[in-house]
């Protein structure tokens, strides 16, 4: 098994605590209309699919074999940047809350309430 190190936390490479903290920003005070947990796991599943070489989110840190040669110098600023192609809504519309779900308003995409 080869060392470990981290990269850096999601906070110094995203400007957010955790990932959980972008999915409740992009719900927008909706988040009891879906599946919060299911919709960060699959958010983070969407991160790690980003990541180069040997680096995993795990927790809030970015891990990784030391001295992978597969993880460029500049790879935050990539990721950051593809962080934009995930679609946070379309996780949000995968896992609506089990007794609540309402669909989407077209005029801003968020839920909307009735009665």
């Amino acid at each position: 098994m080869k060392p470990t190190t981290v990269y850096g936390t999601f906070l110094s490479v995203m400007g957010t605590l955790d990932p959980e903290d972008l999915v409740r920003g992009y719900m927008a005070g909706f988040d009891d209309e879906y599946d919060v947990d299911a919709v960060v796991s699959d958010f983070r599943d969407a991160l790690n699919a980003l990541l180069p070489g040997s680096l995993a989110l795990a927790g809030n840190e970015f891990v990784g074999d030391v001295d992978d040669a597969d993880v460029p110098d500049y790879w935050a600023e990539m990721f950051n940047e593809d962080v934009d192609g995930i679609d946070i809504g379309e996780l949000c519309e995968r896992h609506p809350a089990d007794n609540n779900y309402f669909p989407p308003c077209p005029e801003d995409g968020h839920p909307a309430k009735t009665g």
